[in-house]
């Protein structure tokens, strides 16, 4: 069986998403401490081959901590408009979709012209399908009811030909 990615559920998808999300800051995070991490040793060592090696420990060890910090926010703040920008794609455009061609029907008075164009195999998708077959569906069942009520008409026209013709038959016999 072969998986894809965007095959997958709405869930799965955000599932990943966050898991790589995730990854990628833990990765940014590792390699920037290892990075900081040396200059703050050098830094300490240098320290304590001084007269006041305690004070610039410290120093360099406050340093550390807040480089460590600030790359952590950077990091946390980038996953988070990452994840943002994915779910306003994985979930806001196919869901304005829907919603545009839900009013579509409600607004223009029974307009059933409206497809939707998701062509995705996940819950989204599956909607979009069910609102097209569900607009076809009633276009079907319109088109049934036109054609009766045009054979109602049609019999409703013969029958007032035909009463009328009695009529005149009545009036010539009387």
């Amino acid at each position: 069986m072969k998986t894809r990615f965007w095959g997958a559920g709405i869930s799965t998808r955000l599932f990943i998403a966050m898991g790589l999300i995730t990854l990628c800051m833990f990765l940014m995070n590792y390699a920037a401490f290892m990075h900081y991490s040396g200059h703050a040793v050098d830094k300490a060592a240098g320290a304590v081959k001084t007269v006041a090696a305690a004070g610039q420990k410290d120093q360099a060890l406050g340093y550390l901590r807040w480089r460590m910090l600030s790359i952590t926010a950077l990091t946390l703040l980038a996953g988070f408009g990452a994840f943002c920008t994915f779910v306003y794609f994985i979930l806001t455009t196919p869901m304005g979709q829907l919603l545009a061609a839900s009013r579509s029907l409600a607004n223009n008075a029974g307009d059933l012209t409206t497809a939707v164009d998701i062509k995705s195999d996940d819950e989204l998708g599956k909607l979009g399908f069910a609102l097209n077959e569900l607009f076809a569906n009633i276009a079907g069942i319109i088109r049934i009811i036109r054609s009766i009520a045009d054979k109602v008409n049609f019999s409703a026209q013969n029958l007032s030909a035909a009463t009328e013709e009695m009529n005149s038959i009545t009036e010539e016999t009387s």
